[in-house]
């Protein structure tokens, strides 16, 4: 989902020693999310008996991400739109203002996704209705510098056997659940489904599977609900995509090494130990000391060779 991309985005960030904070913007309401931001002074309003420091001061050398930004109220998005111009912010009730260092995040389900920033600030979105009319047009043009979307899980389901098989070593982790399998049978139907709740929805059908499951592993069986909704549903947001047989194959068998060229020929072993470093350090997740450890080689061997 978006959060996770943000997260991944300060994760990989040069400021990912720095705070990462986090603000809902549906969450908040209307009439606190000025002090929610920007913070406020002692009496600035009624109830303001203390000083209180905004969630913008609070990412100051880290990372801030306005989770749905569509949902601030105009005001609010021409104080944000000031303060992603000038990289001041100043509290309500207060004179002066503080200097900002650090990118701002924004997240909608409005249809794009960018980067902007005080140095840097980016906007992930999903695709879905336009932005509304009440929305600032100075703010939107400021946060739409670079644009990246998310497509629906229904669009990538050529995902779902590794997001299905992640989530479930994530809930064994947390010892939710015994560790559990899931066979291809089961993997066909999840990735038939249209996913209208996205990743979200995924997980929550694999945990209340893997409660109700009474062996090691999770077959079509444990799906029954989502057989029947990805044959009958109607709805235009639970259609599943075209997928072949053959890719279907491919994505629920993992990662696959190609051997010959297309010419019939067996392919060199340079090219060979080429794909089997890049499948390694996706399956590792970019830990080059363990893909060197697994490889059986010097991580200086592994550098020079990439």
């Amino acid at each position: 989902g978006k959060e996770t991309v943000a997260r991944a985005i300060h994760a990989a960030s040069l400021r990912a020693r720095g705070p990462l904070v986090i603000v809902d913007c549906k969450a908040v309401p209307a009439n606190v999310v000025d002090s929610e931001l920007f913070g406020h002074v002692k009496g600035a309003f009624p109830g303001a008996f203390a000083e209180k420091s905004g969630r913008m001061l609070q990412a100051d050398m880290g990372t801030l991400v306005l989770d749905e930004i569509a949902a601030l109220p105009r005001s609010t998005q021409e104080t944000l739109d000031r303060v992603l111009a000038t990289g001041e912010v100043r509290p309500v009730g207060c004179n002066g203002s503080s200097s900002l260092d650090g990118p701002l995040i924004a997240t909608t389900s409005a249809p794009s996704v960018t980067d902007m920033g005080f140095s840097s600030t980016r906007l992930i979105a999903t695709p879905s209705p336009p932005l509304p009319e009440s929305f600032n047009q100075m703010l939107g043009e400021r946060i739409c510098a670079t644009v990246v979307n998310l497509p629906p899980l229904r669009e990538r389901s050529g995902d779902i056997p590794a997001l299905a098989r992640h989530l479930l070593q994530r809930f064994a982790e947390q010892e939710l659940v015994p560790p559990l399998s899931i066979g291809n049978d089961a993997l066909a139907v999840l990735m038939r489904y249209g996913w209208p709740g996205n990743v979200r929805q995924l997980a929550g059908v694999l945990f209340r599977a893997a409660l109700q499951c009474e062996g090691t592993s999770l077959t079509a069986d444990h799906f029954p609900h989502i057989a029947i909704q990805s044959r009958f549903s109607g709805r235009r947001s639970d259609q599943s995509p075209d997928i072949t047989k053959a890719s279907a194959d491919a994505a629920m068998g993992g990662p696959q090494l190609t051997l010959y060229r297309p010419d019939g020929h067996v392919r060199s072993m340079e090219e060979l130990e080429a794909d089997i470093i890049r499948l390694a350090i996706g399956h590792y997740r970019g830990r080059m000391t363990e893909v060197a450890r697994r490889l059986g080689i010097g991580r200086s061997t592994l550098y020079r060779k990439l």
